[in-house]
């Protein structure tokens, strides 16, 4: 027997060319269940266990890798132990693997490798994968779109809990892409992933109940979202403020929201907050701070540029020139000083 002596608080005697033996002590050391948290001598015991074709050995060393831990961090070397280990068919290396040739690490960026292993995960029913191969056939990227496609993979990654595949089923039925828009089941999809944590869920629940005008759910997920610094969240319940949908009204409240989430860098909420400024609604009536919101809103990416563009036209309608001119400088200076530092050093 060829053996391998380990020191902790006992001796242990390991048979090297007992595979599962070694697999099982590695994540001992790797998890620091019961023995000494030890990244060295796991990826040994790993590696061990990886030289007999143990197809989780050569995972968890190609884990090893990705992380540096016990080893040198080599994305390339990683990528090689994930290889062997997916070619087995262990699913969590078929698709760490996809995800290696979609972000081109320890590989050349391959997106139709990517689609290669994350099709192999997929089919078996890892919900990761599933919901990547959905998002796949939704844009069309190296297969052919197919929004029905796309629609079953986001259904089987949903069915299997994973938030991202429960947001796309949502997304897709509230906006009616590929399938008839249906409010009643984007929420039903919404609000599994909400009810998880998932801040991107709560903040799409608000939005879905605040289109359906179910107010009151639609302040309490925004606002739990908020509560994450959710910059979606803070503007959609600035809206509620600034219209009393479920609130009173309250502009200050609104305008105190849209300047959080215009600070964050949501496109909308500075749109908002400059229609705030043009009609004097919780602010001074200020054209020229209206007009330099309207501008920064177009050029920002995330919002919808020919609301702020439309916006600012009518702005310009009731300016001066010199008051388009000083509208100009101080779009200049928010884009190049930040926003509220320069509106609030006029």
């Amino acid at each position: 027997m060829r053996a391998l002596f380990l020191q902790s608080e006992r001796k242990l005697l390991i048979d090297l060319e007992d595979s599962w033996g070694n697999l099982s002590l590695g994540a001992g050391y790797e998890t620091g269940e019961g023995l000494p948290q030890d990244y060295r001598q796991a990826s040994v015991l790993f590696r061990n266990a990886a030289a007999q074709g143990n197809a989780k050995a050569e995972y968890n060393l190609g884990r090893s890798y990705e992380h540096g831990r016990g080893v040198p961090l080599d994305y390339a070397e990683a990528a090689t132990w994930y290889t062997k280990s997916a070619k087995q068919g262990y699913v969590l290396a078929q698709y760490n693997l996809a995800l290696m040739f979609d972000q081109g690490r320890g590989v050349s960026t391959d997106q139709t490798q990517a689609v290669v292993w994350y099709s192999k995960a997929a089919n078996q029913g890892m919900s990761e994968a599933e919901n990547e191969l959905g998002v796949r056939y939704e844009t069309g990227e190296n297969v052919p779109q197919n929004y029905a496609l796309a629609l079953e993979w986001y259904r089987r990654s949903a069915s299997g809990g994973d938030v991202d595949g429960l947001n796309n089923v949502g997304r897709l039925y509230e906006n009616g892409q590929g399938l008839p828009r249906d409010y009643a089941k984007a929420i039903e999809m919404y609000r599994q992933a909400a009810e998880k944590g998932d801040v991107s869920a709560q903040t799409s629940l608000g939005r879905v109940y605040a289109v359906t005008t179910n107010y009151s759910q639609a302040l309490r997920w925004y606002d739990a979202a908020a509560q994450h610094g959710d910059v979606d969240a803070k503007n959609g319940l600035g809206v509620m403020y600034a219209n009393g949908q479920g609130v009173a009204k309250d502009y200050k409240k609104a305008v105190a929201l849209y300047r959080e989430a215009a600070q964050a860098g949501s496109a909308d909420a500075v749109l908002n907050l400059g229609a705030m400024y043009f009609q004097g609604f919780g602010v001074a009536h200020d054209l020229v701070a209206a007009y330099a919101l309207a501008n920064v809103a177009a050029s920002m990416e995330g919002g919808t540029p020919s609301n702020a563009v439309s916006n600012r036209d009518i702005t310009t309608g009731s300016m001066s020139a010199a008051q388009i001119k000083l509208g100009d400088a101080l779009t200049s200076r928010m884009q190049k000083d930040g926003l509220l530092k320069a509106l609030d050093s006029r």
